[in-house]
């Protein structure tokens, strides 16, 4: 019961930790990063000493425990670095771990017989909690908010990106006619993003060096050459859409199409910091998630032509999720490839 009362503790000022540093307005300092550190450590010390309670670890052997942290920071890293996610926080995801928390605790307090699922669960939530401060400490420390740490839009990021769409519109009036009069030009470009293919190698030697010296200009041009045919396709399938559509579902917020995308990418490069480190970026995954979303696009614009407008909407914001993220890998080639190149435009060294 001691480790219970412990742990329900460490949660309840884990959360509110979490909360005061989310809603605070004025800039943290350096005691609000350290403490909530110390918050997510207290709360993985009484998790693992529950876990340890009920299965004889003894007090220095959790290395299960530090893993599962480590993976949960590093998919997260992963997902920024892919494009697919920024260091932007939404607190109620500690307030639920905290109340799932908060619930195995009072199912453990009753059941002497405490199984494994139930401590697996709740030290799921407490790595999930734990990892939050975590985040929040790396945002304040990061000179940003707790909730926030975005880069600062730069004129060079807006050309890049008015470049890129500017493009993508010019080569999207040559193809968005069907073949014929029964043509669906939004399924058909759905369907050929997926056919869009790209060497898994090509990718990897993206990725084989941070410092970029092993991904020479052609292989930044063929690269790109894939992401722009990919991103072609889904901006036709997006744009097609809008004529299906009594109101374009991202027309609450933007004017059109361009916007939507620029204003997207944007906020995706300054809010992850992919900016100051386009060599980072992760293409391999960031393509594989490209699969998937397509996959769900596709079945939503399925659904959708056979009835259900709400799945056409939705066909539509997860094609134009694609294509942002799409515009950001592209976006992060051209920085890179800037990056090698002095004002005399010679490689440099």
């Amino acid at each position: 019961m001691a480790l219970i009362e412990s742990a329900a503790e460490a949660t309840d000022q884990a959360e509110f930790r979490l909360a005061l540093a989310l809603e605070q307005d004025a800039p943290p300092d350096a005691d609000v990063v350290s403490e909530c550190v110390a918050e997510a450590v207290t709360l993985m010390t009484a998790a693992g000493a529950l876990w340890r309670s009920n299965f004889g670890r003894r007090e220095n052997q959790h290395p299960e425990l530090v893993q599962q942290f480590r993976r949960r920071l590093s998919g997260h890293e992963e997902a920024v670095l892919a494009g697919e996610t920024t260091y932007s926080l939404d607190p109620e995801n500690g307030q639920q771990s905290a109340t799932r928390i908060r619930h195995a605790l009072r199912e453990i307090a009753q059941d002497a017989g405490t199984s494994l699922v139930r401590l697996a669960v709740l030290r799921k939530d407490a790595v999930d909690l734990a990892a939050t401060l975590l985040l929040v400490a790396a945002n304040m420390a990061a000179d940003g908010s707790a909730n926030e740490a975005p880069e600062k839009r730069t004129a060079t990021l807006d050309r890049t990106l008015q470049t890129i769409i500017s493009e993508l519109a010019a080569r999207a009036q040559g193809v968005e006619r069907p073949i014929d009069a029964r043509g669906d030009v939004a399924a058909h470009h759905l369907a050929a993003a997926l056919r869009v293919h790209v060497a898994p190698e090509l990718l990897d030697r993206l990725e084989a060096s941070p410092a970029s010296e092993r991904a020479d200009t052609g292989c930044l041009d063929v690269a790109k050459d894939a992401w722009v045919r990919l991103a072609i396709n889904e901006y036709v399938a997006a744009k097609a859409l809008d004529s299906q559509l009594e109101t374009p579902a991202y027309a609450e917020a933007f004017d059109g199409l361009h916007g939507a995308s620029l204003e997207g990418a944007t906020n995706l490069i300054c809010g992850a910091r992919l900016l100051g480190r386009p060599s980072a970026f992760l293409h391999r995954r960031a393509w594989g998630h490209q699969t998937t979303g397509l996959t769900y696009a596709l079945e939503a614009y399925i659904a959708g032509v056979r009835g259900d407008p709400a799945s056409l909407a939705q066909a539509q914001l997860i094609t134009l999720t694609r294509l942002i993220r799409t515009i950001t890998a592209i976006a992060m080639l051209e920085l890179r490839r800037d990056a090698k190149l002095p004002t005399n435009g010679r490689p440099k060294h």
